[in-house]
């Protein structure tokens, strides 16, 4: 599949989403551009979640619709990379760093033995991007918060996605690995979209392209003076 850059990387249209019987977006409708970087702000179960899960095709819309490079989330998942707002793997679960990241370079459906040189090699890129390039044998359990999110980001950027999709990828974070994660961010390839929720990171707001806020389930520009009085409101 090839996609155009005159089409938008993402576009949200109406989309009201209700789960559990919660409306968590209502009428939402945003547009973002191939190669932009936009940070999502607001308080916890705001939506931020759903609106990239919508993006995966893993959560579905109660009304409107919302397209990925012009076609459905399920149709472009090989252009997507994803890092869940907490990891996909089990504490405990005794897998090395550099098979966490294969995951990611290789093709969907093939695993083991169907491994290439190729998937090798951009795993192992993926983990020097992220300075964990020493950490490749080591078991992904026994890593530390803040380098488990790193190794999540290069399994992510492993298979060279156009979309990039981070769930909070700085909360709960070292600084280290914050600027780590920030710094790829802002290095990434003009073309690369990248949509990341983001709850209180002041740096990632001033380095991104813009932010929007959602509140009551809709979306608008935002500010960082702006996301601090939706956090006020929520909470009074």
């Amino acid at each position: 599949m090839i996609h155009s850059l005159s089409v938008p990387a993402l576009d949200y249209s109406q989309v009201t989403v209700q789960l559990g019987g919660n409306v968590v977006l209502r009428g939402l409708s945003l547009t973002i551009e191939s190669g932009e970087w936009v940070v999502l702000r607001g308080p916890n179960g705001g939506g931020k979640s759903t609106l990239i899960r919508l993006a995966l095709g893993l959560v579905g819309v109660t009304e409107g619709r919302v397209l990925v490079y012009g076609y459905s989330p399920h149709q472009t998942r090989r252009l997507t990379g994803y890092v869940p707002q907490h990891g996909t793997v089990k504490p405990g679960f005794p897998i090395q760093v550099g098979a966490l990241v294969m995951q990611g370079a290789m093709p969907r459906g093939v695993w083991w033995p169907g491994v290439s040189v190729q998937a090798k090699q951009a795993a192992r890129q993926a983990l020097a991007a992220v300075d964990m390039h020493d950490a490749e044998s080591s078991r992904f359990d026994m890593l530390s918060g803040g380098e488990r999110q790193r190794v999540l980001l290069a399994r992510a950027i492993a298979g060279r996605p156009q979309l990039l999709l981070l769930d909070e990828p700085l909360a709960g974070v070292d600084k280290q690995s914050q600027a780590t994660i920030l710094s790829l961010l802002g290095e990434r390839d003009p073309g690369i979209t990248v949509l990341m929720a983001d709850h209180d990171s002041a740096e990632a707001g001033v380095i991104c392209d813009r932010c929007v806020a959602l509140e009551g389930g809709r979306a608008s520009e935002a500010s960082g003076s702006a996301y601090g009085l939706i956090v006020e409101r929520a909470s009074s």
